[in-house]
């Protein structure tokens, strides 16, 4: 009983965390032309080195450890890289117009997840970069903190999550 208080206090820890990062990302993209910034870092040889969210959001936040789920033990707080946020942004949002998305409200662009960047199912190539559907970890009561292109964040239990399909899809 107590430990489902102690995880439920962190679940709010985290949905704020969830909120101010949204926040960070819409006032980066209001600064660069209404633009979300790259999901990850990546660099490929011969080619310049990507940066990603985390990394392009800190200057807007106030404090960097909100980049750590407080149910998430084993990440560590290092925002310069790719793989090491508790939060996973959208890898379709990446570089898209807000102004291009139909529905900002149900559209997310972050979530409470595994690493810096979320693959839908069907955009999944487990042999090719070692991820698996979602990169999701549900750490919070069976379900994680969702936030959303239009700047609200919310939980939402994990079936519920894989049967909204306005959630990734950007169709009329």
């Amino acid at each position: 009983m107590f430990a489902r208080a102690r995880e439920k206090a962190r679940q709010s820890t985290c949905l704020s965390n969830t909120k101010q990062l949204v926040l960070g990302i819409l006032m980066y993209a209001e600064d660069y032309s209404e633009c979300l910034p790259m999901s990850r870092s990546w660099s490929t040889p011969g080619n310049a080195t990507e940066t990603g969210w985390t990394t392009l959001v800190a200057p807007y936040l106030k404090n960097t450890q909100i980049f750590k789920c407080p149910s998430a033990t084993a990440v560590a707080v290092n925002y310069g890289s790719s793989c090491h946020s508790s939060y996973s942004a959208m890898a379709r949002n990446a570089g898209r117009a807000i102004g291009d998305i139909y529905y900002p409200s149900e559209m997310y662009v972050i979530m409470c997840g595994l690493t810096t960047y979320t693959h839908p199912p069907e955009n999944c190539w487990p042999g090719v970069c070692g991820c698996t559907a979602w990169n999701l970890t549900f750490r919070h009561n069976d379900g994680t903190n969702v936030g959303y292109c239009d700047g609200h964040a919310k939980w939402l239990q994990a079936n519920n999550l894989y049967q909204n399909t306005r959630l990734w899809r950007n169709v009329p």
